[in-house]
């Protein structure tokens, strides 16, 4: 089953759609040849067209077998009995509830498909569980589990298994044996490390390992050759590890909030690579290969210990995002502009005191975020920054909004609090798709009302924190009715 068909299934857990009208049964009540699989039992592709029935009781007394069952929010303290007789069963959702065990019956359910219990009270599984040799998608997310039975390995057909949320402090070495399972949700859990067979999911694509307390991985993962969306974040790693580095077809990898120093010179052999988050290590430098990882569009190095923007940057020229805010650096490198494609650049929280005079290359920037810094100008080149909307400029040291601002045509927002501005000039008119603009904290006793009222698209006015008098408040709101004026 393709893995948009899993997305699909799992949202019509919680939400019911239209069903398209099939007539499923012959005159017995009795599945039709036509709708079955290659196991003579419903074929997967028309189990959201059957009926969803959301009691027990109506379930039961159906007179044609029962696919789907919802008993979701129902305030359950167990498993109903009920539903161990409906033998047809593909789909039970039961998430929601009280519930404290998945009992031994559930081997009842022998065409169970999908199964969630997610946000429950479950601490204990059978290990009838093993029996369900049909299941595609175990959810158990939101619970109370310790650990998961050695049967878990026997689910062969198992391609999405949600565990997150739980207190698992380990994974049983069975797991190596689910070959086919593509998706595997493991965050906010207590795992110190992963079973050495782990390289043997091979069909596995999208791994999420957050919140946890993982320190290396083991040797076989980079065996996952299918490999697309890792996320590592919130873990022990102290350095990055090599296993992901010969991950060839990794596209995402989020490895924030650890404890990383070092970066390993091979990893450009992540010729995939498209979005890379490093936020929140303790890195102060990235080796010259880095700049060799061929595709990289989005880098987050948020809260590390940068001084100076890494040579190794300077030939990614397919950045579209840069997020290099809230580390130590003073100025930006005259290289800043291989970034002929960056679309967004974070640089908030720095001791920048003035751009570089080549900046306004930076044709492409839509978003720009140089808030706390020490800035009280802006370079001519500035005003070439044509495709700018959102610019953010908060808590420098302006005493005036800079000229090459007006310049700005496209700008949608403009943020230039907590700065030293006492006065706007009427060319604040020429940025006629202004929405919202922040002059909160400032010294202002007063503004250009005609030249704010050229402004069409303006909603939203911040300006607390400054100096205005009652009237002119009141004087404000009477002349710009349709902005809405924060004081």
């Amino acid at each position: 089953m393709k893995k948009s068909v899993f997305f699909l299934i799992t949202f019509c857990f919680f939400y019911t759609i239209k069903a398209q009208e099939y007539d499923f049964f012959n005159d017995k009540g009795e599945l039709k040849s036509i709708y079955k699989d290659a196991d003579s039992i419903l074929d997967e592709k028309y189990l959201l067209y059957t009926k969803e029935y959301t009691d027990i009781d109506s379930a039961l007394s159906a007179k044609v077998p029962v696919f789907r069952l919802n008993l979701s929010s129902n305030n359950l303290g167990e498993i109903p009995e009920g539903v161990f007789e409906l033998l047809d069963l593909q789909m039970l959702n039961l998430s929601d509830n009280k519930i404290r065990e998945i009992p031994s019956n559930i081997s009842q359910l022998r065409y169970l498909r999908y199964l969630s219990l997610n946000t429950n009270l479950v601490s204990k599984i059978s290990p009838q569980i093993g029996a369900l040799k049909f299941l595609i998608m175990l959810d158990l997310e939101n619970n109370f589990l310790e650990k998961l039975p050695p049967e878990i390995g026997e689910l062969t057909s198992l391609q999405n298994l949600l565990i997150g949320g739980n207190n698992l402090k380990n994974l049983p070495n069975t797991l190596g044996n689910l070959s086919s399972l593509m998706n595997i949700s493991a965050w906010g859990n207590q795992l110190e490390s992963l079973p050495e067979n782990f390289g043997n999911l091979i069909s596995l694509q999208n791994l999420d390992l957050s919140h946890n307390a993982l320190k290396s991985l083991p040797s076989s993962f980079s065996n996952l050759n299918f490999l697309i969306i890792c996320k590592l974040s919130y873990n022990k790693f102290v350095i990055f590890p090599n296993e992901l580095c010969t991950m060839e077809n990794l596209a995402y990898v989020d490895i924030s909030h650890n404890l990383i120093r070092q970066i390993p010179d091979d990893i450009n052999k992540m010729s995939r690579l498209q979005m890379l988050d490093l936020s929140y290590n303790s890195l102060s430098d990235l080796p010259k290969s880095f700049g060799k990882i061929p595709f990289l569009q989005q880098l987050y190095l948020k809260h590390n210990n940068f001084t100076y923007v890494p040579r190794a940057l300077q030939k990614l020229g397919s950045l579209r995002i840069l997020d290099i805010s809230e580390n130590q650096l003073q100025q930006l490198p005259s290289f800043i502009d291989n970034f002929l494609f960056l679309q967004q650049l974070y640089l908030s929280k720095n001791y920048i005191s003035s751009l570089t005079d080549n900046f306004g290359n930076l044709a492409a920037l839509n978003i720009l975020d140089l808030s706390n810094n020490q800035l009280d100008r802006l370079p001519d080149s500035f005003s070439q920054l044509q495709n700018l909307e959102i610019l953010n400029l908060a808590h420098n040291m302006f005493n005036k909004i800079p000229e090459q601002i007006f310049s700005l045509s496209k700008l949608k927002d403009l943020n230039i609090s907590q700065n030293n501005i006492s006065k706007i000039p009427p060319e604040i008119s020429r940025l006629t798709n202004l929405e919202r603009l922040d002059l909160s904290s400032n010294m202002l006793t007063s503004l250009p009302i005609s030249a704010i009222q050229k402004l069409p698209l303006l909603k939203t006015l911040i300006l607390t924190g400054n100096p205005f008098n009652s009237d002119y408040i009141s004087l404000l709101k009477e002349q710009l009715p349709n902005v809405v004026i924060v004081f």
